[in-house]
């Protein structure tokens, strides 16, 4: 099956940390526009077509901050083999934090695929309410199951 053509804007999927009572959808693109209302993939990242293969990092950019939405204003609280899923399609991907770190906001690094690992990176201001740094949650997938799309709604 040919993947269709995503536009900014699309709605992808859905992020999902339980930990942090946090669902909400993700969007493509992660400018002011895109992640006001959600949270947004870095379209320079992996694909979310690719999300299952070996060596990819999807990103997801997201607010910590009071004027939007407080999306990622949580994210902090994750800790090692904290669980996130990202519903897509017809399956739900599971995730397990592998590590987190700060970083600048030149290290774009943290964007580019890892040899023999398939990752989510979860990222966004740090501190809360400032753009010094980043905060970047890393994800490793451990599990996909097929659905039959009333999970989406519970």
């Amino acid at each position: 099956m040919q993947p269709q053509e995503i536009e900014i804007g699309d709605t992808l999927g859905i992020l999902e940390i339980p930990e942090i009572d946090l669902k909400t959808p993700i969007v493509e693109g992660a400018s002011e526009a895109q992640i006001r209302y959600a949270v947004g993939h870095l379209p320079s990242s992996s694909s979310i077509y690719e999300l299952e293969k070996n060596n990819q990092n999807f990103a997801i950019a997201g607010h910590r901050s009071s004027a939007y939405g407080k999306f990622f204003n949580r994210l902090d609280e994750l800790e090692l083999e904290s669980e996130f899923k990202i519903y897509v399609q017809n399956k739900v991907l599971t995730y397990k934090v592998i590590e987190k770190k700060i970083v600048e906001p030149t290290d774009v690094d943290v964007i580019y695929p890892v040899k023999g690992k398939t990752l989510t990176t979860l990222i966004t201001c740090h501190p809360p309410l400032s753009d010094k740094q980043r905060l970047i949650v890393f994800g490793e997938l451990f599990a996909e199951e097929r659905l039959d799309g009333s999970e989406l709604f519970n």
